[in-house]
C-alpha cells in the first residue's frame, strides 16, 4: 500500500471513530471532568434553554467522569426526588449508580405543578461536598400526573429540596442555614449556605417570615395596588417562594380580583385585560411611569414585597415609554386550569413569588433555631458576583458501556497507527541497508571493470607492438641470411 493511500485511511479511521464516540451525545472524559459541583459552599444557579438549574453529583465510584448533571432546585420542598419515569425528566438509572430500592409500597408525593407516585430507595446525591450531601432516602418516581406543560423536567434529572422536613435536616452537614441572591436580569443567582452581607442594601431587615419546615409561609395578608386605592387584606394562605417561576402566581379569585381594579382606575388611563390566565395583555395608553406598584403584604407578619412596574411588565425597556398596551407577569392559580395556571390541589391557595420578584430581594433560610425562619432584605443591585464559567454538557449515565467501547475503539485505532507507522519505519530502514550493500558491491565492480578494461587495452597494445616488432626484426634478419647463402 502507498504512503498516501495508509495517511488517507488512517485519517478517515480516526474521523469516523472521534465522530462516531462524539455524536452518541457524549463528550470526551478530559472534557466531563471539567465540570462539577462546588466544594466552597456556593452554588451558581444557571440558565439554559430550558430555564434554571443548579449542578448535582450524583457521585458513584466510576473512575469515568464525574456524574454531574442538571437538576431543579425547590424551596418548598424537603429531599431529593429522582426519576424513572415521570413527564419529560431525564431518567435516573439506578442500575448504573447502585441504587437500592428498599420499599415494595407507593407513595404520593405533591409537587407545585404535577403529582409523583413514588418509592424510596438510597442514592448518592451530592449539592455542596463539604456543606450539603443526601444522608436520607431519595424518592424516585415511577410515574406522574399534571395538567400542566408536558414538557415538564425538560433537561433535568430531578428535583433537590432544601427543606427540613423530617430527617432533611441532616442532609446540610454544618448547620441548616443557606440564602439566595437572584440576578436582576432573571439569569440566574447564587446559592450560599451563609449570610453574605455584600448581597443586601443598608444593612435594613424587611422582616422575619416564620415558615413551615418546607419553607412556606402561612400568611393573613393580601395584594395591594398603589395602597391604598385597592387593598385585599383578607387573604389567608400560603406564601411560596419559586425561582423557577417567570411569573408572579395569585390563586384564581386574587387574580381576578387584581385585574378588575387595575380597570377600575385611571393610571391616568383605564387597564383594560383580556381574559387570559396566565400572562394577559391589556389595553393602556399612557406612559409606563403611570402604572401602579403592586405591593404583596404579608399583614401582620409586617413584610411587604413590592413589585415595581420593571418587574410586573413583560418586556420593560423604560420607565418613561409610552405605549398603547402592556403584557402583565400575572397568573392565575388553581387545579381547575391547565398550562401555566395549574397547581396541585395542595397548593390551590398559595401566592407563588417567581424570581423576577425574588431579585428585588435577598432571603437568608435559617432553620438552626430549631424552628425555620426566612429573613427579607433588600437586594444590593450592585453586589459583586462572578458569573459561571460555561459548563460542558454533563454526560448521561446511560451512556456508560458506549464510554468505554468508544474509549476502547479509540486505543485500538491508535495502536494499529503505531504498529502501521514502527512498521513502515522498519521497512524503509531495510531499503536503506540494502541500497546502501549494493553501493558496496558496486563500487570495486566498477573499479575492476575499468581495470579490465585497461588491461585489454594494455594487452592489445602490446600485442601490435610485438607483432610490428616481430616483422621488423625478422626483415631486417631475412636480408642477412641472404648475404651468407651467396
Amino acid at each position: 500500500m502507498k504512503p498516501s493511500i495508509i495517511n488517507t485511511t488512517l485519517f478517515l479511521l480516526v474521523s469516523f471513530t472521534i465522530q462516531t464516540f462524539c455524536s452518541s451525545g457524549l463528550q470526551p472524559p478530559s472534557a466531563i471532568e471539567n465540570s462539577g459541583t462546588s466544594y466552597s459552599g456556593e452554588i451558581q444557579i444557571q440558565r439554559d434553554p430550558d430555564g434554571l438549574f443548579i449542578n448535582v453529583d450524583l457521585a458513584d465510584s466510576s473512575p469515568m467522569a464525574n456524574d454531574t448533571v442538571k437538576m431543579i432546585l425547590s424551596l418548598s420542598d424537603s429531599g431529593v426526588l429522582l426519576v424513572d419515569s415521570c413527564l419529560n425528566f431525564n431518567q435516573y438509572p439506578c442500575g448504573y449508580y447502585h441504587c437500592s430500592e428498599f420499599t415494595t409500597f407507593y407513595k404520593t408525593d405533591n409537587y407545585l405543578n404535577f403529582n409523583a407516585s413514588t418509592i424510596q430507595a438510597s442514592a448518592a446525591v451530592s449539592l455542596d461536598s463539604e456543606y450539603w450531601e443526601l444522608q436520607e432516602p431519595a424518592s424516585v418516581a415511577r410515574s406522574c400526573a399534571t395538567n400542566s406543560s408536558k414538557y415538564l423536567g425538560t433537561g433535568r434529572y430531578g428535583i433537590l429540596g432544601l427543606g427540613t422536613e423530617g430527617s432533611s435536616a441532616s442532609n446540610f452537614l454544618k448547620q441548616p442555614l443557606f440564602s439566595v441572591y437572584m440576578y436582576s436580569d432573571f439569569q440566574g443567582g447564587v446559592l450560599k449556605f451563609a449570610n453574605d452581607h455584600l448581597k443586601y442594601a443598608n444593612g435594613s431587615l424587611l422582616g422575619s417570615l416564620p415558615a413551615y419546615e418546607n419553607w412556606t409561609v402561612p400568611i393573613f395578608g393580601g395584594m395591594m395596588i398603589s395602597h391604598p386605592i385597592f387593598s385585599n387584606p383578607g387573604f389567608q394562605g400560603n406564601l411560596v417562594f419559586d425561582i423557577n417561576a417567570d411569573v408572579l402566581g395569585m390563586p384564581l379569585d386574587l387574580f381576578n380580583k387584581v385585574m378588575y381594579f387595575m380597570a377600575l382606575c385611571q393610571w391616568p388611563t383605564y387597564v383594560v385585560c383580556s381574559n387570559d390566565t396566565y400572562q394577559p395583555t391589556c389595553n393602556y395608553t399612557g406612559y409606563v411611569k403611570n402604572l401602579p406598584d403592586i405591593t404583596l403584604s404579608t399583614g401582620d407578619l409586617g413584610v411587604r414585597f413590592k413589585i415595581p412596574v420593571d418587574v410586573y411588565l413583560k418586556d420593560f425597556k423604560s420607565r418613561e415609554d409610552f405605549v398603547n398596551s402592556v403584557t402583565l407577569n400575572f397568573k392565575a392559580l388553581d387545579p381547575s386550569l391547565s398550562g401555566e395556571s395549574y397547581v396541585t390541589s395542595e397548593y390551590a391557595n398559595t401566592i407563588i413569588m417567581d424570581g423576577r420578584s425574588m431579585s428585588k430581594y435577598y432571603f437568608i433560610f435559617d432553620a438552626t433555631s430549631g424552628s425555620n425562619n426566612i429573613q427579607v432584605y433588600p437586594a444590593n443591585p450592585n453586589a459583586t458576583h462572578s458569573k459561571p464559567k460555561p459548563q460542558p454538557t454533563p454526560k448521561d449515565p446511560n451512556h456508560k458501556w458506549l464510554y468505554i467501547a468508544g474509549a476502547g475503539m479509540i486505543f485500538v485505532v491508535i495502536i494499529t497507527v503505531c504498529c502501521i507507522l514502527i512498521s513502515r519505519r522498519i521497512a524503509n530502514n531495510k531499503i536503506r541497508r540494502a541500497l546502501s550493500s549494493v553501493s558496496a558491491i558496486k563500487e570495486p565492480l566498477a573499479a575492476g571493470a575499468v581495470a579490465a578494461e585497461d588491461n585489454y587495452n594494455n594487452s592489445d597494445y602490446n600485442y601490435k607492438l610485438n607483432k610490428d616488432l616481430h616483422n621488423d626484426y625478422s626483415y631486417q634478419l631475412n636480408p642477412d641470411l641472404n648475404m651468407i647463402k651467396s
